[in-house]
């Protein structure tokens, strides 16, 4: 008996000791805004916030909507678009957490350089991520120069595949972002027809995740938002150092992605605006996006925007 005894009190205590948590699996794209969560990852901030965060790097917006659909990723980095897609198209059920950054000028539209201004592109193909903010972005730039997206001719590439067709002159304009807009201006055979700057306020990038982790995992989310702010506070503490860890994961030079960062407005935990104003500005936005969205069916069934941001994980970091 004794000898039962002493074989199974190990497992007992065992048993009652906390098993350790999964990591909080992120998707993540290249995008100047989002690094700073790699940079929270690169300089041991999670874990000193006492969080586990994995971050699942992917080549384009659409690949990290992808992961997160099909459930290997708790949340990602990306638009309003991806959020609104596969609030559609699954039944996982992503919430706005967090807002990243605010894109002025960083989001762009480039034009072979014998094109001039976007009514240039009557006719012509045009690269974009199909599913993405892409198609936002030029439907807007195209209605203020009083064409229509049927006015064009739609390309599906990932931002790599657009990079290789513009340089290859198989596509007339793409619509992209740094680091391949930095490699295309790079070049000088790109010009700039329009960009986001152009549309104030509208272009913003997120953190979402599925709503059963902020049910369970409230803390951690805290945790990691915690860390952010420490890499905002890091990078402009050492600027040259924090440029180089973030640069390494986009494939440019600091220098470019410092250049990159002064048309991104990046967000801390404070400046997130959680209020009815806030919120009133969101929604504009998600509706001017599911108009765009419903016209050019991406969307698989209707979408509301009333349960789909979720400000209470900032909310509580501020509580008094």
């Amino acid at each position: 008996m004794k000898r039962s005894l002493a074989f199974f009190l190990p497992l007992l205590f065992y048993g009652c000791m906390d098993s350790p948590k999964d990591p909080i699996r992120i998707a993540m794209n290249p995008w100047p805004g989002y690094e700073f969560l790699y940079l929270a990852q690169e300089m041991n901030f999670f874990e000193e916030e006492g969080v586990q965060v994995k971050i699942l790097e992917y080549s384009s917006l659409g690949d990290s909507r992808v992961a997160f659909e099909r459930g290997q990723v708790d949340g990602m980095c990306c638009t309003l678009v991806e959020l609104l897609v596969s609030k559609s198209r699954t039944n996982r059920d992503p919430r706005l957490v967090f807002v990243t950054d605010y894109s002025n000028g960083a989001d762009m539209i480039l034009g072979q350089h014998e094109l001039t201004c976007m009514a240039d592109l009557k006719g012509k193909r045009v690269a974009v991520e199909v599913g993405t903010l892409n198609m936002f972005l030029l439907a807007r730039a195209l209605s203020q120069a009083g064409l229509g997206l049927e006015d064009v001719e739609i390309h599906q590439f990932d931002q790599q595949g657009m990079e290789t067709a513009f340089l290859n002159k198989e596509v007339d304009a793409v619509v992209t972002y740094p680091p391949v807009a930095t490699t295309l201006l790079n070049q000088k055979g790109a010009k700039r027809l329009f960009t986001s700057r152009d549309t104030p306020g509208e272009v913003m990038d997120v953190i979402c995740v599925n709503k059963q982790i902020i049910d369970t995992r409230f803390s951690d989310l805290t945790g990691m938002l915690r860390a952010w702010d420490r890499s905002l506070d890091y990078a402009e503490e050492h600027p040259e150092e924090a440029s180089r860890i973030m640069a390494r994961r986009e494939g440019i030079q600091p220098i470019e992605f410092q250049s990159a960062l002064t048309d991104i407005q990046v967000l801390s935990c404070a400046a997130q605006d959680f209020s009815s104003e806030g919120m009133g500005e969101i929604e504009n936005v998600l509706e001017s996006l599911i108009r765009i969205l419903d016209e050019t069916h991406q969307l698989t069934s209707p979408v509301s925007i009333e349960s789909i941001v979720d400000g209470s994980i900032v909310e509580r970091m501020f509580a008094k």
